[in-house]
């Protein structure tokens, strides 16, 4: 596959989060190793921790990663989603939980996926909170 820095893959990646900027940051760490890169990636933080802010504030574009930070005033994963959704105009969104860790191929695989045939909405893989000690289990 091509780099993926010069695919412009049209995926939004939506993450609410709660103030768990150590979790956060293990999932940023897993989208930046993507094979395919999402576009963007929209944190929507709903705490009032200063450490998410910086996370999201660091230099994640030398890491071939767009992150956009976005404060939210609910604790409502729901609301935080449908906020973030309509703030991309990215054709293609995944959601995700702020403690997951992607295996490198995943948005690549999902796009593949979605790809495949236009008769496709929605897609999924399964992965697993590596906070409860699961180990992820791709479903492709």
């Amino acid at each position: 596959m091509p780099d993926s820095r010069a695919i412009d893959s049209g995926i939004a990646v939506v993450i609410a989060t709660v103030g768990r900027a150590d979790a956060l940051a293990s999932c940023l760490d897993s989208l930046a190793l993507q094979t395919l890169r999402p576009a963007e990636v929209i944190v929507v933080h709903s705490g009032g921790d200063p450490d998410t802010r910086a996370l999201c504030e660091r230099d994640w574009a030398s890491r071939g990663l767009t992150v956009l930070y976005q404060p939210y005033p609910q604790k409502s994963a729901a609301l935080q989603r449908d906020f973030a959704v309509r703030r991309t105009a990215q054709p293609l969104i995944l959601f995700s939980d702020d403690d997951v860790e992607f295996e490198t191929d995943f948005i690549e695989r999902l796009f593949e996926v979605l790809a495949s045939d236009a008769a496709i909405g929605a897609a999924m893989g399964r992965v697993a909170n590596h906070a409860m000690g699961g180990e992820p289990t791709p479903l492709w």
